[in-house]
């Protein structure tokens, strides 16, 4: 779906002339997305293919890498236990561990010259000057050779390649040292290679949240389902918008990794083992018989009271078998309406119920406003004139559905899908006569690895435009949206979830320095943690209105107490 976005260029400039370096005719992870999206995007010309190690066997294995790239050179024999361990982890995730595969590309280069070049190791003038001769914009190194020399000056905008890691953590095999050393966050990169020791520019980079601390192979899902769009991703952006678009959101990074590019030893793995062994004894000892509890939390509005204070707050738990989230309050008519996600243990799914808040900050009983055969929540209600709209999030359906209220705020009809794809916390704002749509969008929602969108409109239901700037946070502690925009005087305010350490661990606070058709930017001014707010281990969503505030609340609680009967 996030491909999709990126396909098509209208720039009239000449299409980029890209060409790919593999193994023996094979690409490695993402390598088969990347040679799809190349013949299938607008703007570029899919002019060669360098074929490196024509010797070489093909490696096989989920975490081998040599210089950030997963490796599909000759086979390495690992350290026993290591091997084992592998061999072990992949089996309880087969199906998935093969996307980490290097895969065969003959059919995705059909019709591309192919080129047995020798000038990856040096400076072998006769290959240099044939490939001299495509006259490359973009060099995309899909293979594990290490490149250096002339090949690396050859392209105009230079060679890119995609690191499994980043600045600290970039060694053999990929995520293991950060799991060892119990690193919540993972990355990935994509680079444009210098020569060795050399300083590498780093175009964009994606962190990711760390899925296990026993489990390799599960570790690498989020960053490869990550990786496969980056590379389109800056190749659009470079021939919609040119390379000093590209450069701005570039960084140069001196790669100096903690651990050394080697396989843990034998003993090391055993004790590897054994502390994720017991670890794993106590901590399922620890949480038997409970779940993930949310509830909402009301307070009465201060205007000297800032977003990151958690004093004041009152919970409110849900019926018996439920369990509310993402608030969002409004005031009509005098009244103020207090808008939730009100999800049922049982059926799994959730709606969206509306409860009046008192003057004395209690609610009253709920009232079931939209009910649908799939999963709603984060109900934002916006005011547009006289008539009341609601955005509800409704990605497992893949819609961004737009419902206009019939008879406010118990009544609601559906009057236009604004957008289609798997689309989380849809957050609109109307500022400079333009609508503008925060977008969390996710390729695999089971591989958590959010990218925030934003789109724009002169309506609420006109067509959206992409910003040029998206998307504006590949980082898992921003790229979700944790509540409405928050009108602070003359600034805007974006309220963020943090999802690095555990999915809702808590909220930033962006203020957005500039916003307009052409540029986006935002700093962090503060963050709302769960550690603030005794006996929780989450908070994920924070709005203001009608005299109040209200967030909402994870907690772990006793199963029996929660569940029906």
């Amino acid at each position: 779906m996030i491909e999709d976005l990126f396909l098509e260029s209208s720039s009239s400039r000449p299409p980029l002339r890209v060409g790919v370096v593999v193994d023996d005719l094979r690409a490695l992870p993402p390598g088969s997305e990347v040679l799809s999206h190349l013949r299938r995007a607008n703007f570029v010309e899919f002019v060669v293919v360098l074929n490196a190690s024509p010797s070489a066997q093909v490696s096989t294995r989920v975490a081998d890498v040599s210089e950030g790239t997963m490796d599909g050179g000759a086979r390495k024999r690992l350290p026993g236990v290591f091997d084992w361990y592998q061999r072990w982890d992949r089996r309880r995730v087969e199906s998935e561990a093969r996307l980490m595969d290097p895969q065969e590309c003959g059919v995705l280069i059909e019709g591309i010259p192919v080129v047995q070049s020798e000038a990856f190791a040096g400076d072998c003038d006769a290959s240099v000057a044939r490939i001299a001769e495509y006259g490359l914009d973009v060099l995309i190194h899909l293979g594990s050779t290490r490149l250096r020399g002339p090949i690396l000056k050859l392209p105009r905008y230079g060679v890119w390649s995609v690191r499994w890691g980043d600045a600290v953590f970039s060694g053999t095999p990929p995520y293991f040292w950060e799991m060892v050393e119990r690193r919540s966050l993972i990355a990935v990169t994509l680079c444009v290679l210098a020569e060795c020791q050399g300083p590498a520019r780093v175009l964009a980079s994606v962190l990711t949240r760390a899925e296990s601390y026993a489990s390799l192979a599960r570790n690498s899902f989020a960053p490869f389902v990550a990786a496969r769009t980056l590379v389109l991703q800056k190749l659009h952006q470079l021939h919609q918008f040119g390379w000093g678009r590209v450069e701005c959101g570039s960084a140069t990074s001196c790669v100096t990794a903690v651990q050394e590019d080697r396989y843990a030893t034998n003993p090391e793995m055993l004790w590897f083992l054994g502390t994720r062994l017991i670890g794993q004894t106590r901590l399922r000892m620890q949480l038997a018989n409970t779940l993930e509890h949310w509830q909402v939390a009301v307070r009465p509005a201060a205007d000297a009271r800032p977003c990151t204070n958690a004093e004041g707050y009152r919970g409110v738990d849900a019926p018996r078998g439920h369990y509310y989230a993402d608030p969002f309050v409004v005031e009509h008519a005098g009244r103020t309406h207090l808008f939730v996600e009100d999800s049922s243990y049982a059926a799994d799914i959730g709606g969206i119920a509306c409860l009046e808040i008192g003057s004395d900050g209690s609610l009253g009983e709920p009232v079931h406003v939209i009910e649908r055969p799939y999963h709603c929540s984060y109900p934002q209600v916006i005011r547009e004139g006289e008539q009341w709209f609601m955005v509800p999030e409704t990605g497992f359906n893949g819609t961004v559905e737009l419902y206009a209220a019939v008879d406010f705020p118990h009544q609601w009809r559906l009057e236009k899908v604004l957008f289609r794809g798997a689309a989380f916390d849809t957050t609109i704002v109307r500022h400079d006569g333009r609508y503008w749509f925060f977008v969390t969008l996710m390729d695999h929602v089971e591989h958590y690895c959010p990218q925030l969108f934003l789109f724009h409109s002169k309506s609420l239901t006109g067509t959206w435009t992409l910003h040029p700037d998206s998307p504006i946070s590949r980082d898992v502690r921003t790229a979700r949206c944790g509540g409405g925009i928050i009108r602070d005087g003359d600034r805007l305010v974006r309220v963020a979830q943090d999802g690095g350490v555990t999915y809702g661990r808590g909220l930033r606070f962006m203020e957005i320095v500039m916003i307009n058709p052409r540029e986006y930017v935002e700093r962090e001014i503060g963050e709302l943690t769960c550690n603030r707010f005794p006996g929780t281990i989450g908070v994920h969503t924070y709005n203001r209105g009608g005299g109040f505030e209200v967030v909402d609340l994870k907690r772990r609680v006793r199963r029996r107490t929660h569940l029906p009967d």
